[in-house]
């Protein structure tokens, strides 16, 4: 492990290198005026977080590394995450965890009049998402809801990895072969469902 701080070619400054992942040191405002910037200048882009375990996996796989590297930012979701970069040499403040910040996420949208699209979970847990976070800003838009549970995805995943119904845990050799099949359908997935919706960043 090395830390490394200042500026890179992607723009991201008060960075650590914890485990071969570029970790930005934001506060939960940083983080908004960041996304808010994104926003208004009509970027796509990726905003991703990590705790421990995170890392610890993008450590044993290359290319989940090379997904997190590419984001446009990675912020810290894990008090494990700020004890390491400590231990570095960065200071990344706290961590930002989304128990917490979903609240203030849709506060500041709200504000702005930013809309969300809540894509993942079981059936009905994204409305459910959605319609809590309603409750408490009646003045936030919801662009609209997907559960992650699309029936084209289960039936590619199932077949890649060699279990209609995954009724046996797949081996290395098929989580490998899911890792690319499943980067082919995020793919899809915001060509058909996020590009026409006009999504500016994905978290």
């Amino acid at each position: 492990m090395r830390k490394e701080m200042g500026t890179n070619k992607s723009g991201r400054s008060g960075q650590c290198r914890v485990l071969g992942v570029h970790v930005s040191g934001l506060t939960v405002r940083e983080l908004h005026n960041r996304i808010a910037s994104l926003i208004e200048n009509e970027k796509r882009a990726l905003v991703l977080n990590v705790n421990v375990h995170a890392l610890n996996l993008a450590y044993k796989r290359p290319w989940l590394r090379e997904f997190l590297n590419r984001a446009h930012l990675v912020f810290c979701d894990g008090a494990g995450v700020v004890l390491g970069a400590r231990i570095l040499g960065c200071d990344l403040g706290r961590r930002i965890t989304y128990a917490d910040w979903m609240w203030q996420l849709a506060a500041f949208c709200e504000q702005h009049e930013y809309a969300l699209y809540f894509v993942g979970a079981r059936p009905g847990v994204a409305e459910r998402a959605a319609a809590s976070l309603k409750a408490r800003y009646p003045g936030l838009r919801v662009a609209g809801t997907q559960h992650g549970y699309a029936n084209v995805l289960a039936r590619v995943v199932g077949h890649g990895c060699g279990e209609p119904h995954l009724r046996q845990p797949p081996s290395l050799a098929h989580w490998r072969l899911l890792s690319h099949v499943l980067h082919g359908c995020a793919r899809r997935c915001i060509r058909r469902e996020v590009a026409p919706r006009r999504v500016a960043v994905c978290i």
